[in-house]
């Protein structure tokens, strides 16, 4: 729920693009970080039909399609997924993920290993996988504690801050090894 809100927020402050055009089926690519193929962290390819709506806004969410997409400058900054909205491909490692809202957390733990952290409050769990010494960073929320509901990629991810990290209570070395 935090992070829901902190993506609302960006769509808020940074403009939002509602597009009504049709959204191509869109492959998110957890080993590569990459979505619709534009890399996390990385310049927006132009001639894609997601780099032509993030060239009007900061801000990309189609309405109903379970993604938002963020920028920093021509940069791709973020992906924000709502699994029960979303109707796209997750891929890791070259090979195609099963993940929707039946997903466990065993589920992600064997696919993924152990994460960096796991937060634990108010009900919910938030796993958080660090890369490339915390310069990128995949969140998998359930929000219900159970059921699997938004997956986040993200540069310079939440827990690289160290008063998030403060926040959230994390006592492991940083960046992490």
């Amino acid at each position: 729920m935090r992070k829901l809100l902190i993506m609302g927020l960006l769509s808020f402050l940074f403009g939002c693009n509602h597009s009504e055009e049709p959204v191509p089926n869109v492959t998110v690519d957890l080993s590569s970080f990459s979505v619709a193929g534009s890399k996390i962290g990385k310049p927006v390819t132009s001639d894609s039909p997601i780099g032509r709506e993030l060239a009007n806004s900061g801000v990309y969410a189609p309405r109903g399609k379970g993604l938002e997409l963020g920028t920093n400058g021509d940069s791709l900054e973020y992906a924000f997924i709502t699994l029960a909205d979303f109707n796209g491909t997750f891929l890791a490692n070259g090979r195609s993920l099963e993940l929707n809202t039946a997903t466990s957390e065993g589920d992600i733990r064997e696919q993924f290993g152990d994460p960096y952290w796991v937060d634990r409050q108010d009900g919910e769990v938030i796993l958080f996988y660090e890369y490339h010494g915390g310069d990128m960073e995949v969140q998998f929320e359930f929000p219900d504690g159970a059921s699997l509901g938004y997956v986040t990629i993200s540069r310079a991810g939440v827990l690289s801050d160290p008063e998030q990290r403060n926040r959230y209570g994390v006592d492991k070395p940083w960046p992490p090894q």
